[in-house]
């Protein structure tokens, strides 16, 4: 579940989860700075039915490869696009993403997140913008319910070249903290670095890594290997 969510986190996406529904709304507050490096010109494309994108996950614990996982658009709405995943060479998945038009991930077949898990991007990005995220998350399958609170900035634009090919991107350093809805119990901490298109509006690159108790639990990274625009 770790891998769908980073993923779609995009995804821990996985990431890690999640309070009451309606009891704690999610704050973001973008503060602008430009440090000689302003937006990537052009509007990013929306998302449109049929859409689908591929990354390679690795094991970044073992140097692994763990997974080819698909992504494809099967419905959008004015707030929010559906995504359904499937791995190569294997089974569907069953997993079903929901997002809203920042690629914050809202839910997912195990966890509802209320406003939403915090690892989007406040856009356009430019270098040296920040913001803050807060919110409840809630397990549909125990009943668990969670609270987080995470900081994103965006630290630099670079160029990346993937199996996908080469991308004009700004990298966004990510750090959240999970706990019991009372605030108390051990914490999960997550640290994520994203390489975000805008060009293309994906995900093109993104590491990963949670700790329970302080201690790594998980750590990741995926990369984009094939972006296919629906055709109608």
């Amino acid at each position: 579940m770790k891998l769908a969510r980073a993923a779609i986190a995009l995804i821990a996406f996985a990431a890690a989860s999640h309070y009451c529904e309606g009891q704690e709304k999610s704050t973001t507050a973008a503060a602008a700075t430009t440090a000689g490096q302003a937006a990537v010109p052009g509007a990013s494309p929306k998302l449109a039915k049929g859409d689908q994108w591929s990354y390679d996950y690795t094991d970044e614990t073992t140097g692994d490869p763990s997974a080819t996982l698909t992504y494809t658009v099967t419905e959008v709405t004015d707030k929010d696009s559906t995504v359904k995943v499937s791995k190569l060479g294997g089974p569907m998945i069953g997993a079903i993403l929901v997002f809203d038009a920042n690629w914050n991930l809202k839910q997912d077949n195990t966890w509802k997140n209320q406003p939403d898990d915090g690892l989007g991007f406040v856009l356009p990005l430019s270098v040296g913008k920040e913001w803050s995220s807060s919110g409840s998350n809630k397990n549909t399958l125990n009943g668990g319910v969670f609270k987080h609170q995470g900081k994103s900035k965006v630290v630099e634009q670079a160029k990346i070249t993937t199996p996908a090919g080469t991308f004009e991107t700004f990298r966004i350093v990510s750090d959240m903290k999970w706990l019991g809805a009372n605030g108390v119990g051990l914490k999960s901490e997550i640290h994520a670095e994203t390489w975000y298109a805008p060009d293309i509006n994906r995900v093109v690159k993104r590491t990963y890594v949670s700790k329970y108790s302080s201690h790594v639990f998980s750590q990741y990274s995926m990369e984009l290997t094939d972006n296919s625009p629906a055709t109608n």
